[in-house]
């Protein structure tokens, strides 16, 4: 009778480790998903540059008041930190704000 002697150990295959096996187990793992997925990569790649755009790269970022904001171009952060304090402590009073 002969010995028993397993193989010796091999990796997993590629397809199912690592980000290629990620994405075939949870976004291409049938037609239906591979459908979906590809849509909402696409419409991603199509929203994206012009959302990240808006908000971050033609935006204005310094100044006093909202009048600093030339055009439409872009979102206005002059307006978010002229009124961040309004946005962190609300209406509490700012001789209390001390206490917060």
């Amino acid at each position: 009778m002969r010995e028993f002697k397993p193989l010796p150990a091999q990796p997993a295959p590629v397809e199912t480790v690592g980000l290629i096996g990620w994405l075939r187990n949870n976004l291409f793992s049938n037609i239906p998903n591979s459908i979906v997925s590809i849509l909402i990569i696409a419409g991603l790649a199509y929203v994206l540059p012009g959302a990240l755009d808006w908000l971050l790269f033609s935006a204005y970022w310094t100044g006093e008041t909202q009048d600093a904001c030339e055009s439409d171009a872009g979102a206005c952060w002059v307006f978010v930190s002229a009124w961040s304090q309004q946005f962190i402590y609300g209406s509490y009073p700012d001789s209390e704000l001390w206490r917060i």
